[in-house]
């Protein structure tokens, strides 16, 4: 086995040998050739070598053009659009994200700091996620929207109350929404958690 692979790799090295020196003996025989013209005909071969290789660029150039203008009517086609105007749009894409998160974060501070004027003491809203947050049937899927979903009622008594969301996947997996109130004492303690789906 090792002799027929060693005999196979010397033959191809022999063929690969011969074909270049055949190469070698053409390109020599013809060089001897032209070098044996006239120096008037040797001077009209290189012209004409020369002629050969512009036309030769010139046609790549006109395929180029043609394959470009091909791949703008494609682009056409698709609906692709100009990546600078991509750009553009995504530059608007960042700035109204911006606003929205700025908008979220304000919004969230507003929340923490509504005081009731009848309470003496801020509620402790860490309190009211903690108590729906045992609500929820899969607590580690648990999400509560009191940035983005969240309302302050004040009531005659003194009290205050949080009205909000949550998320949480049930048994299965199934993620659903639902609603909380939570209702805080005049001096800003939780008192009950209602869950309302």
């Amino acid at each position: 086995m090792v002799d027929f692979i060693f005999y196979t790799f010397l033959l191809l090295f022999i063929g690969v040998v011969v074909f270049y020196i055949y190469r070698w003996t053409v390109a020599l025989k013809a060089f001897i050739r032209v070098q044996l013209l006239p120096k008037n005909e040797r001077h009209l071969i290189k012209e004409e070598r020369k002629l050969k290789k512009a036309e030769e660029s010139i046609k790549r150039m006109e395929d180029i053009k043609a394959m470009r203008e091909k791949l703008e009517a494609k682009k056409k086609e698709i609906g692709v659009k100009d990546p600078q105007a991509q750009s553009a749009s995504s530059y608007i894409v960042v700035i109204v994200m911006f606003c929205v998160l700025y908008f979220a974060i304000w919004k969230g501070d507003k929340i923490l700091d509504e005081v009731p004027k009848t309470s003496t003491a801020k509620p402790d809203i860490v309190q009211c996620i903690e108590g729906a947050k045992q609500y929820a049937q899969n607590p580690s899927t648990y999400k509560m929207h009191w940035l983005m979903d969240a309302a302050w009622m004040d009531h005659d008594n003194g009290r205050k109350s949080l009205h909000t969301s949550f998320t949480a996947a049930n048994a299965f997996g199934v993620e659903s929404t639902h609603r909380v109130r939570c209702l805080y004492g005049a001096d800003g303690n939780l008192m009950e958690v209602n869950i309302i789906d």
